[in-house]
């Protein structure tokens, strides 16, 4: 019987040893117990948070690398929802930033004939309601862009404000419904505060 009493402590010494390491490598996240939910968005694209260019603010730094161009939104928004719209045509992707809350959308679309922003819009958008107003070509971080509105009579919102920029082949707008119709100036077609922002934060990156 005193024979087996070194085995037993040798298992009890043991198995102490293998507990606490599993409760060490638990706490220290080395390995976890069911599985992790990890935020994946598709389509080449990356985002980090990130400060503002205007101010330290944190914001989320949302880059698409397929179609080159970076923006940021705010941080406690919902991961972006993406669609690649088929048939493509003109139309080619669309981002929804903040899904879950007031929408602000991304799209691309491809114009492969030379066209200034003002003939885009009204040539494309003209066709879907008539009544579309913009401003001249203007600069945002030193690229070409321009404001728009589409109206949508006898509803609220009352349209929808835009901002869209130019390179190469592509043109990006980012839109928001619009809770107001613009009066008077064409600068003010697009006045609504986020959307400002993100028009600001917006660059081509390659």
């Amino acid at each position: 019987m005193k024979q087996k009493q070194p085995l037993v402590l040798i298992f009890l010494v043991v198995l102490a040893l293998l507990f606490g390491g599993l409760t060490f490598a638990i706490k220290t996240g080395r390995i976890t117990l069911g599985p992790t939910k990890e935020p994946t968005i598709s389509s080449g694209v990356s985002t980090e948070v990130t400060p503002t260019p205007e101010d330290s603010s944190r914001c989320t730094l949302y880059t698409n690398e397929e179609y080159g161009f970076s923006l940021c939104y705010q941080i406690n928004w919902d991961l972006p929802e993406e669609e690649k719209i088929t048939p493509s045509q003109q139309h080619l992707y669309q981002i929804t930033l903040n899904p879950d809350g007031m929408s602000y959308m991304v799209n691309i679309y491809d114009q492969p004939s030379p066209i200034s922003l003002g003939s885009f819009v009204r040539n494309y958008f003209q066709d879907i309601e008539s009544g579309v107003s913009w401003t001249n070509d203007i600069e945002i971080n030193d690229q070409e862009a321009l404001q728009f509105f589409i109206p949508k009579a006898g509803t609220t919102p009352m349209g929808i404000g835009a901002v869209a920029f130019r390179k190469g082949s592509y043109i990006l707008t980012i839109s928001t419904p619009a809770q107001k119709a613009p009066e008077g100036d064409l600068k003010q077609l697009v006045n609504e505060e986020t959307l400002t922002q993100l028009a600001e934060s917006f660059n081509w990156v390659k």
